[in-house]
């Protein structure tokens, strides 16, 4: 039995699964933002908050011009 030759090497700047630390900074930034977001779009804001509304597929039709595409599942191997 043999063992597999690495082919490639580890790269950390391609590790998706890397947790960084949040900053204080980071934080005050991201408050800054959500307040600017809310002050500029309030309505889009308050429809964030809210949810978005059940639309009947006519609706759905009149607003986006388009039936409703749902999204499929994906399919267990």
């Amino acid at each position: 039995m043999s063992i597999p030759k690495q082919t490639s090497l580890w790269d950390p700047k391609r590790n998706t699964s890397q947790v960084f630390p949040v900053t204080l900074q980071d934080v005050e930034n991201a408050r800054r933002a959500l307040e600017a977001y809310k002050r500029d779009y309030p309505a889009h804001y308050q429809w964030i908050i809210d949810g978005p509304p059940n639309l009947t597929e006519a609706e759905h039709v009149q607003r986006f011009g388009e039936h409703y595409k749902g999204v499929r599942a994906r399919k267990r191997a």
